[in-house]
């Protein structure tokens, strides 16, 4: 595992982030690396430049897009199954990161608005993003994880205040809520 790659990537797109290179747009910077982190097993399992599992399409190809195939454990309702998919290939991590970008702010409303909200950002992939059904449950847990080594000492209190915004925009259902507050310890 390597935490090293991972706060590398993070410092790089908070860089970046909102200029052309993310389409002119925001992302959540902590909640995509917790993302691709859960993804890619923090930046050791992944190729050409595919860090979020992005499958390929028909409208890719069109682009003209290339694609690649490899397993991939999904789980269609009853339990993961290995199969084979299709995913997208990329040029660099600039080239992701744009069409990263331009999936959140397409068809992922509730990432898109929540860049200052890493849960609000996790609730909006949620059963849209992947079809494991403990992907949102896997993000907080490598959210707090990941937490001392990218957002530094204050890490807690950083999850707890988005927490609490996650909570104020009412953007959790009950079962997140508890997910939250079991990673971070918040007992009532």
């Amino acid at each position: 595992m390597s935490i090293q790659k991972v706060k590398f990537l993070y410092d790089y797109v908070k860089d970046i982030n909102g200029t052309a290179k993310t389409e002119g747009k925001q992302i959540n910077v902590y909640g995509f690396c917790c993302q691709i982190s859960l993804e890619t097993a923090y930046l050791e399992k992944y190729r050409h430049f595919n860090l979020a599992g992005i499958k390929c399409t028909k409208s890719w190809v069109n682009r003209g897009g290339e694609c690649f195939n490899a397993k991939t454990p999904e789980d269609f309702g009853k339990g993961f199954v290995n199969t084979t998919g299709c995913f997208r290939k990329y040029a660099d991590i600039d080239h992701f990161l744009n069409d990263y970008s331009r999936l959140i702010h397409s068809y992922y409303p509730v990432s898109s608005n929540n860049n200052d909200c890493v849960y609000g950002y996790f609730a909006g992939l949620h059963g849209k993003w992947a079809t494991d059904r403990q992907y949102f449950k896997k993000l907080c847990q490598v959210a707090k994880f990941l937490g001392p080594h990218i957002l530094g000492s204050e890490w807690q209190s950083k999850l707890t205040t988005s927490f609490n915004v996650a909570l104020q925009r009412n953007l959790l259902e009950d079962w997140m809520i508890e997910c939250v507050k079991s990673s971070l310890g918040i007992k009532e």
